[in-house]
């Protein structure tokens, strides 16, 4: 087991490392919890490159949760076509629907963690 200290050390080493090369990608200039879903969606199994390019289309296409939840599967698949495992597209409808519907505000309904995981 590692001892705090060793911990606290690495920890700054990436911090450090961090503000050195971090690269300025445009879900880390937003607070919208809603953009920020669909960054990690994308991201999972696409190369950060190629996601940056989609991610400001599908924005500019569908930039609030009820755009996307009225948006039809074709539509939405049209937009996602060349990421590749188009079920994250569906699933990202599927869940924008959920959040239209909901009682809450969006932002409350993603900052709770029992409400993300009944997310499609």
């Amino acid at each position: 087991m590692l001892d705090n200290q060793t911990i606290v050390s690495f920890q700054e080493k990436i911090r450090k490392r961090r503000e050195t090369h971090r690269r300025d990608l445009p879900w880390r200039n937003t607070k919208d919890p809603y953009a920020i879903r669909i960054s990690e969606s994308m991201l999972c199994q696409t190369q950060v490159n190629r996601v940056i390019e989609y991610y400001n289309k599908r924005l500019e296409k569908f930039p609030t949760v009820q755009d996307l939840a009225k948006a039809s599967n074709e539509e939405v698949l049209r937009m996602w076509s060349g990421l590749g495992y188009n079920s994250r597209a569906l699933r990202l409808k599927q869940s924008a629907i959920v959040l239209q519907n909901s009682t809450v505000t969006i932002r409350d309904y993603m900052e709770s963690y029992d409400n993300l995981i009944t997310l499609p």
